[in-house]
């Protein structure tokens, strides 16, 4: 199965070209600015978004170590 997060037929997202060349752009500007960015609550404390249509955290609490 193919992954749905943009949707599928003609219900695709006319958005995703530009989602995936942001994500592509911005993450790794992100990770090389806070290089020891990491979660600042353990993973269990993460709260599920409660949807049978979206799958990610309601939250996603992170500290900014390295910054420069």
């Amino acid at each position: 199965m193919e992954h749905l997060s943009f949707g599928h037929g003609v219900h695709f997202c006319l958005g995703a070209p530009l989602a995936r060349m942001e994500a592509r752009t911005a993450l790794p500007a992100l990770f090389e600015r806070f290089p020891e960015l990491c979660l600042a609550v353990p993973p269990e404390e993460l709260r599920q978004v409660e949807s049978f249509i979206a799958h990610g955290y309601r939250t996603l609490p992170v500290l900014l170590h390295g910054s420069r």
